[in-house]
């Protein structure tokens, strides 16, 4: 459901371009966003991937640790979408979303 914010202080001011840079959206029902032939490592690597942040060297680690980050168990990361319950799979696009 949408909700509206009301300011009664100031104007919000429009986020700039680094604002919007580090916004990711997650949606409530991350099916649609994580590509059922990939497993939850592949997804999480191809985002950090697009970092260009961590070396090819560190993106396993970095995967690791986003997984911890989330509360996520490291066996999580050889498992498919369709394996994990829908609150694991928003955790993994939450994931995604920190990595970016």
């Amino acid at each position: 459901s949408c909700r509206s914010a009301f300011f009664t202080t100031r104007s919000p001011k429009p986020p700039s371009k680094t604002d919007l840079s580090a916004m990711q959206i997650v949606f409530q029902n991350p099916d649609r966003s994580l590509n059922p032939k990939e497993s939850v490592a592949q997804s999480i690597a191809r985002a950090v991937r697009l970092t260009g942040l961590a070396d090819r060297a560190k993106v396993g680690a970095e995967v690791r640790s986003l997984l911890d980050r989330v509360r996520l168990p490291q066996r999580v990361a050889d498992l498919y979408p369709a394996d994990l319950s829908g609150g694991e799979r928003q955790r993994v696009a939450v994931a995604r979303a920190l990595a970016v």
